[in-house]
């Protein structure tokens, strides 16, 4: 099979895989006492900052991506192919960026 290599397992894995599991030995105290104190600290400023960073950026994404099409028809001419490229690629970083920005929107109802 020509792809076969690329659905197997690999060897660390499969070493991994016939270790029993051990679960960690600290606990949560010991954990929580490791992270500093001001993490705990809640602050509606950072907070109120943090959610309108990620819709500015939701609504700037969102302008970008109207522009795309205006933008590759610019800058590809009669070029097809570059046109095609061009395309894919800028959608695909909207996606990947928009997709980050919509998940920081996301987990705010995760609380």
């Amino acid at each position: 099979m020509l792809f076969e290599w690329f659905t197997q397992n690999s060897q660390e894995y499969e070493e991994r895989r016939r270790q029993p599991f051990i679960p960690s030995s600290f606990t949560l105290k010991e954990l929580r006492v490791a992270v500093p104190k001001k993490a705990f600290k809640r602050s509606t400023v950072k907070g109120v900052y943090y959610v309108l960073r990620d819709v500015v950026l939701f609504t700037f994404f969102l302008w970008l991506a109207s522009r795309i099409d205006t933008t590759v028809a610019a800058l590809s001419g009669d070029h097809e192919r570059i046109a095609k490229v061009l395309r894919w690629s800028m959608w695909l970083t909207y996606w990947y960026f928009q997709g980050l920005v919509g998940a920081g929107i996301w987990i705010l109802g995760k609380r």
